[in-house]
């Protein structure tokens, strides 16, 4: 009983639609007809072919039926009631199809979701992409820290005497040797240490070198010594 209400919605459908496939190709060919006549023809195709039968013997009987009762209802000739029932059984697959589709909607809502969602795919994807490693800086004889020109402030206080024991030029690994009073103190590039004078323990910071002179923080005024 509960599958009593599908087959008759089912029926009804087919027969609308059957009904509508016939009256066209009627109407197109110009063939007299009867309408409760034709309902009638499309009604008891539509119900033969629900007859659970294998081997799809029930459309068979329904195909042969729908050409007889075609034949009374129109009275025409064999070879137009042949092609009115194939071509209405054509329209009427077609009309299903579509019906269906339309019931059915878009099956494709990951496509859709993929047009609203671009950005996101692109962010993931860059951080899926692995990162090629930073090259290493190589040792070259290129003074880095050295390539702006500054303008280098007179110390204002008398500082201790420093001068430029030696020069080590090696990139950013260069380095310097100060010598004071009573000292003498390697300080690489970027470096602070901190140098014994005669007035007590100077800091200096190696700031950069230029091709004639070695940029030096001694305590907080900036000096230029002579490079060697």
């Amino acid at each position: 009983m509960a599958y009593l209400p599908f087959l008759l919605i089912h029926f009804g459908v087919q027969t609308v639609i059957l009904l509508a496939a016939l009256w066209i190709m009627i109407k197109l060919q110009k063939l007299n007809y009867h309408f409760l006549g034709l309902l009638g023809a499309a009604a008891l195709a539509s119900v033969i072919s629900l007859i659970p039968l294998p081997f799809r013997i029930a459309n068979l009987i329904s195909c042969a039926v729908l050409l007889l009762c075609i034949s009374k209802v129109t009275g025409a000739e064999f070879v137009d009631v042949r092609f009115t029932v194939g071509i209405g059984y054509a329209l009427m697959f077609g009309m299903n199809l579509w019906l269906m589709g339309a019931l059915v909607g878009d099956l494709r809502p990951s496509a859709r979701e993929a047009e609203n969602h671009p950005a996101t795919e692109e962010v993931e994807q860059e951080d899926e992409t692995p990162k090629a490693p930073q090259p290493a800086a190589a040792a070259t004889n290129r003074t880095p820290l050295a390539v702006k020109s500054q303008t280098v402030k007179s110390p204002v206080e008398a500082l201790p005497p420093l001068s430029v024991k030696s020069l080590i030029r090696n990139g950013a690994r260069s380095s310097v040797t100060l010598q004071s009073d009573n000292d003498s103190r390697i300080i690489f590039l970027g470096d602070t240490e901190f140098v014994h004078t005669a007035t007590g323990p100077l800091k200096v910071r190696f700031d950069g070198l230029t091709d004639q002179f070695v940029l030096l923080t001694v305590g907080e005024q900036q000096v230029k010594l002579a490079a060697r």
